[in-house]
Order: structure tokens, then sequence, then C-alpha cells
């Protein structure tokens, strides 16, 4: 049971101006620096978000230049927007109230900040010393000429003890606090139970209305944190910007929302660069999902539209990749990580529950304490993600043209390495050369695959790779899907077979550095042979005993053609299975075998470049 109201008054009591003033709404978008603008406002208010923060404004800057911000709100008798409450930030409490009344008759309530988000790392944290003295001022000052209610912002972090959080929460109401919203901690989601505890303890402390800001993503956990905390309502941020229908619980079709927006943004006019922002924020779940060149495309298309007609094209573009992802969908070919209840096309939230977790979730009483539970989201740093999304789009066309974000340049790098296995140059490592080696030589095979690999990822040109005699059960490959993540999904095409059986014994060249035959070219009608081999007891000619018994062409790299020995060094011509790769990459790009050759060559073996002329 909470506490009774320590603020003296009827006309003054938190719950009795929230159910008169903020119409005792539910289901809020929690507050932020720069955002929601108006019209993204109106457009979530269509389904069944009912209460706002308009973006943090500076009080100074509503008394002195009204007109650069009174775009945030609608006349005082236009009540589409409305329950609002205006984010106001000032250390002057006197200018505070000047700023709260000029701004009174088109909001519901005022939530009152000493700092901007960007200039105070603890925004959303307790005040302390001087700064508590002025903020105590500043709420009574508000609480005792406003006849709306006045609101604080309060964050769990990992370092708050929850007996000071909740004294903390006492003496904001003590000072006349009528309305106060708990941060959880968004980028830190395994401790969002622990969070909900510390809500339900600040809730039963005191009396009056708590806001719980969950970045809760879905209408039933929404449920779950008001039946577990006790909380007045639940604020949600960034699953909002993906999907606004989520207080309604539905997914609304990505194009009409979106269009829905472009159309509210026609009436109620945002910077271009904000309206950018807002329709990332719409598609992006969508697009991070379609792996896929058309996708890549269309996100480089709203990187770049700076004027609203421009996004309006982007739109239209969006629109009919999604009627073709319908119409795969229908046809059952469509690829998507989406869960096969929430369609591709349509909006959701990407911090999905896992079905294990919702049920922890949904067995949990009013009257249960937790401890700290590790529930793994599938999403990892998402707000450091959002950060960094938001930052890029501020900038400047000029500034970020060349820019490619990770997700963008892991499409490109399947996409080359798909056509490679189309269409690239050929080459195969054989793995039935391994038996008879020491754990700790197929060890070390196992780390030049994954240096092979990485070589053939970053290169403008990559060359189809084979593995061949390559079994499931060999302990190399059991090395190697314990060792690089995600080895089953390369782009390497792995067979049991041998080379006889793959390719036409006049293509293969086995390339052995006991071969007679130098390597002058590349030819692209042929397919290189290199045996899978650590051997440190240097045993000579196993691949060129293994060409002769296949009665094959071999062929070995010119290092004495092209290099001379140093003044020390141990002069080996053996290498290993990825520096041979990495001197054939750099051969097919430049042509030069002396440069090519220092490439993957150690310096421990003394080879040098010769000064004359050696190109291929």
């Amino acid at each position: 049971m909470a506490a009774a109201s320590s603020v003296a008054g009827p006309c003054k009591n938190g719950f009795e101006l929230w159910r008169k003033t903020i119409k005792a709404c539910r289901y809020a978008m929690g507050p932020r620096d720069h955002i929601p603008d108006l019209a993204f406002r109106l457009l979530c208010r269509r389904h069944n978000v009912q209460l706002f923060y308009t973006p943090l404004l500076k009080a100074e800057e509503i008394l002195n230049q009204y007109d650069i911000h009174k775009i945030q709100f609608l006349d005082g008798n236009d009540t589409q927007d409305r329950p609002l409450i205006a984010q106001l930030y000032s250390r002057d409490p006197d200018c505070m109230l000047k700023a709260a009344e000029r701004v009174g008759n088109s909001c519901d309530a005022v939530d009152i900040s000493l700092h901007s988000e960007s200039n105070a790392k603890t925004l959303l944290n307790r005040a302390v010393g001087k700064d508590f003295r002025i903020l105590t001022k500043m709420i009574s000052l508000l609480r005792d000429n406003l006849s709306m209610p006045v609101a604080c912002k309060i964050k769990i972090t990992s370092s708050e003890d929850n007996s000071n959080l909740i004294e903390y929460a006492q003496r904001l109401e003590s000072a006349g606090c009528q309305l106060i919203s708990i941060g959880c901690r968004h980028k830190e989601p395994h401790y969002r139970l622990h969070d909900w505890n510390t809500i339900k303890a600040i809730q039963n402390s005191v009396g009056i209305p708590v806001f719980a800001f969950s970045d809760v993503s879905t209408l039933a956990e929404v449920e779950r944190c008001l039946d577990f905390t006790g909380a007045q309502g639940v604020m949600s941020y960034v699953n909002i910007l993906h999907n606004p229908g989520l207080f309604a619980g539905l997914n609304p079709p990505l194009y009409e929302i979106s269009k829905e927006f472009l159309d509210l943004c026609r009436q109620y006019p945002i910077p271009p660069q904000k309206m950018r922002l807002y329709m990332y924020a719409l598609w992006k779940n969508y697009l991070d999902k379609r792996d896929d060149l058309a996708a890549l495309q269309l996100k480089k298309e709203i990187h770049h539209a700076w004027t609203y007609e421009a996004i309006v094209a982007v739109n239209e573009m969006l629109g009919e990749n999604l009627t073709k992802v319908k119409e795969a969908e229908l046809s059952g070919s469509s690829v998507s990580n989406i869960p096969a209840s929430i369609p591709i096309w349509r909006c959701y939230s990407e911090a999905e529950i896992v079905k294990n977790q919702a049920n922890a979730l949904s067995n949990l009483s009013n009257d249960a304490e937790l401890t700290p539970l590790t529930i793994h989201l599938n999403f990892k740093k998402q707000q450091e993600r959002e950060k960094k999304k938001i930052n890029k789009s501020q900038l400047p066309p000029e500034a970020s043209d060349d820019y490619i974000s990770k997700k963008e340049r892991h499409i490109l790098r399947d996409h080359r390495l798909e056509n490679a296995m189309r269409n690239g140059q050929r080459i195969v490592i054989d793995m039935g050369l391994t038996h008879g080696m020491t754990k700790k030589e197929v060890s070390k095979l196992c780390n030049q695959i994954g240096r092979l690999y990485g070589s053939n990822c970053t290169a403008e040109e990559p060359w189809h790779i084979y593995f061949t005699r390559f079994e499931q059960n060999d302990e190399l490959y059991q090395q190697c899907v314990k060792r690089h993540n995600g080895f089953e999904k390369y782009k390497i095409s792995m067979t049991s077979d041998s080379i006889l059986e793959l390719f036409p014994p006049d293509e293969i060249v086995v390339m052995s550095p006991d071969s007679k035959n130098v390597l002058k070219k590349i030819d692209p009608n042929k397919v290189y042979i290199m045996g899978g081999i650590v051997d440190e007891s240097i045993r000579k000619r196993l691949s060129l005993d293994y060409a002769l018994q296949c009665e094959v062409s071999t062929c070995r790299l010119p290092i004495p053609e092209y290099m001379m020995k140093g003044e020390k060094g141990t002069f080996n011509q053996v290498l290993s299975i990825n520096q041979v790769f990495d001197i054939l990459l750099e051969f097919s790009k430049t042509g030069d075998w002396a440069k090519s050759l220092l490439v993957g060559i150690p310096q421990r073996k003394g080879w040098i470049a010769k000064t004359s002329t050696n190109k291929g």
C-alpha cells in the first residue's frame, strides 16, 4: 500500500492531479533530449500512446525565443495532442516558473531538470548538494504557483543502492514533486527484473504516481510490468520508435505507418534531418533483417535524402520493396530472421523476449522478491547502436558519403564471397594429408584456416575456396567448429570428395615447394591445390608425391626467381597455407611477384626482393 502523500492540500495531491489533468494515463513515450516531435506524437496517439513528453526545452529560450519552440505545441484549444508533459530545464527557479506559465495552456504537467541531457551525464540520476537545494526550491515554487503536476525523473544505475533511491524519491515528494518517472537500465537489459523490484519498492514508499520507464517491447510485457511494480504507468522509448502500435498490441504495416507519418509531417513540419531519424527508426528492423543488396541500397537512399520530397520518394521505393517481400512470403521464398508470427513487412519491436523468459516473467507474483537475474534478450547494446545511428544521421552528406556500417560491410562481403563461389578463381585445400599429424600440428592448421578465410573475406576479388576430403567427424573439423565462430556457415565449399572426383585432371595444378615447374601466372581455367599440412618434422615431397600419384600437374612459387637471400634467415621455401594464399591473392591483384612474395613470406625466412624488374 502506498504511503500517504506528504504534500499538504487536496488540490495538490499527486493522484488527484494525475486523474484530473493527465487523465490517469497508463501508456506513455519516455522523455529524451530532442524527441518526440509533434508529428510523431500525433502518429502514436492514433495507436493508443496516451501520454507524451515534449523534447527537452531550455526555460530561458521559452521566454526569449518562444517562436523557435512553439512548433512543439498545438493551440491551447486543440486537444488532439493532450495530455502532454512539457520537459523543461534551467538552474533558475524564477525563470523555470515563468517558462512553465508560458506553456501552461498547451500542456498538462511540467517535468523539470537542471541540465540538458547532452550537457550532463547524470540528468536522470540523483541531484546532490547544491544541485538538490536548487531542485527542491524549484519544485516547491512550481507546486505553489501552478495548478498542474510537477514531475521529476530518477534513473537506476548499477552503483545505486535501493534504500538511497527510496529516500531520494521521498525527499522529492516532500519538496512537492507530484509525479516521478523511474528509468531502468536500458543498456543492461539483464537487470530488468531487478529494476522492476526497485520500482516496486519506491512505489510502495511514496504517495504520488510512479511511472516505470522500462523499454518494454510488447503489450503483454507492459501489463506484466504494471502488475508487478504497481506503477501507475509505463513508458517506452526505443521500441515505440520502431513500432508505434506497441501499446495497442498491434504490428501495423510499415508502409502505411510511414506514409501516415509523412502526411503529418506535411501538416506539422519538422526538420528533414529529424524526419530521416524517425523514418530510419521505423524501417530499421526491416532493413536490418533483409540481408540483400536491395535493402542495403534502400538504407543508403534514406541516408542521402535531405528534403521532404526526397524522403517521400524513398518511402515509395520502400513500399515497392515491401510489395515484393509480401509476394515472396506468399510464395514461401522469403528470407527473414523475424519470428513467423510477425511478418517482416509489419512494425515490430526489436527486443523480443524468448519463450522461456516470457514464461519466467508471467510466473512472477506481486509479492515475489527478485534477485538480479541474467535474462538475455535477442539484442545486445541496442542503445549504443541507436546512439551511433543518431550521430551518423546528423552528419552532413559530404561528411558521411563514404561511411559504411558494419552491417553493410558484412552484406557486401557476403555478396563478394557468393559471387566468388559462382565465378571466382578456384583453390583447394586438400585435408586428406592431415593423417599422421600431431594434435599440435592440427591446432596450427586450424589457426591457418581461420587466417586464410579472413584474407578471402577482406579481398576485393575473393577466390572460391574448396576443402576436400574433409569429414565432419575429423579432429580438424571439430577444432575449426570450436575455434571459429560460425565455421559451418563459412562461404567455403566443404566436401568429403577428392580432387579427382571434383575436377578434370587437366585442370588440376598441385602446388608444392619441391616442384620443378615455376608458377608464372595464374590461369583462371586451372584449379590450384594446396595440401592441408603442418609438418614440423619437415618431411619432403608430401604434396609432390600426392600429385604424381594423381598424375596431375605441379608448380611452385617463384621465390628464388624474384627473391634473393639476405644476411640471415632460414631461407626455407615451405610456407603455411594462409601465407601461400595471401601471395596468390596479392599477385592476382597486382601482377607483381616481388611485391606479392613480400606480402606472404615472413621476415625470419631471410628472403628479400631482387632489384630487377619482376612483373609476371
